[in-house]
C-alpha cells in the first residue's frame, strides 16, 4: 500500500473518533487539512452526516438537523474549488 493511502485511512480513524467523541475541534481543522490535500475527500461528507446522526438530529428541527451535513458539503465544495483556483496559476 503507498503512503497516501496509509495516511488517509490513518487520518479517516482519527476524524471517526473524534466525530464519535464529539470532538469538533479536533475534526474541523484535521478534515479542512485533509480537505486540501487528498484528491476527492467525501469522507468529510460522510463525517459530517455521522455527527448530525449523533448529535444534530431532532424531531421538529427540519432542515437545520442536516446543518452538519450541509455545511461539511458547502465547503467541501468551496475547497475543491480553491484548490483547483490556487494550483492553475
Amino acid at each position: 500500500m503507498n503512503e497516501d493511502a496509509t495516511l488517509r485511512i490513518i487520518m479517516d480513524i482519527v476524524l471517526t473518533i473524534s466525530v464519535i467523541f464529539g470532538w469538533w475541534f479536533v475534526y474541523i481543522p484535521l478534515g479542512l487539512i485533509c480537505l486540501w490535500f487528498f484528491p476527492y475527500y467525501a469522507e468529510f461528507i460522510a463525517l459530517g452526516f455521522l455527527h448530525d446522526a449523533l448529535f444534530g438530529m431532532g424531531r421538529g428541527l427540519g432542515i437545520m438537523a442536516y446543518a452538519g451535513t450541509l455545511a461539511t458539503a458547502a465547503v467541501a465544495v468551496i475547497f475543491s474549488v480553491g484548490k483547483l483556483v490556487v494550483r492553475w496559476k
